[in-house]
């Protein structure tokens, strides 16, 4: 979903594909690709290491891509309202923390849920919540940890290049009309 939060990095989305219909597509399918890189990863690597079953494994990561997607813009949002710039960066970065590590948290309690559901009949952490959220804090929280702030990277890197253009684009005017 692409609500109309202030953002550099959804303002620039919007700007590139003006039509509603295509941001959606090009969002569903950056997710899924995204999803089934995920799986694909841990197919590879992981072989026989986990009760998933082939579609439950694709499922279940594809899922939990979209599901980062979907709250990805509250995180771009976030690098909006809070950004990391000379005036206020550690005032900005020591607010961003707790939310981020609260933010990876609560993803991941969500990613506990997901996996619960999507595989019921597999033995051990599968069966009890508390220790499946255990494990996936303990396997899992760097990566979406380090999500969070990339994300966060992006609307920065975004804003910073619209300011750099913005700048050019004033400068070649000044000097046109000197």
């Amino acid at each position: 979903m692409i609500p109309r939060m202030p953002s550099e990095t959804m303002s620039l989305l919007r700007d590139l594909l003006r039509k509603r219909v295509q941001r959606w597509l090009v969002l569903v399918f950056f997710w899924l690709g995204v999803g089934v890189l995920s799986a694909l990863h841990w197919q590879l690597f992981f072989v026989g290491t986990d009760p998933y079953s082939l579609w439950q494994l694709y499922r279940i990561k594809i899922v939990l891509w979209y599901v980062w997607g979907a709250v990805t813009p509250v995180i771009l949002w976030l690098g909006w309202r809070f950004p990391i710039d000379e005036s206020k960066a550690l005032r900005h970065v020591l607010i961003l923390i707790p939310i981020s590590v609260g933010f990876t948290l609560a993803y991941l309690a969500i990613y506990s849920l997901l996996l619960i559901v999507n595989v019921p009949d597999a033995p051990g952490l599968f069966q009890a919540p508390k220790a499946m959220y255990l494990w996936v804090i303990g396997t899992h929280s760097t990566w979406y940890f380090l999500a969070f702030w990339a994300t966060i990277g992006v609307e920065h890197a975004v804003s910073y290049y619209r300011r750099f253009h913005e700048r050019q684009l004033l400068m070649s005017r000044l000097e046109a009309q000197l």
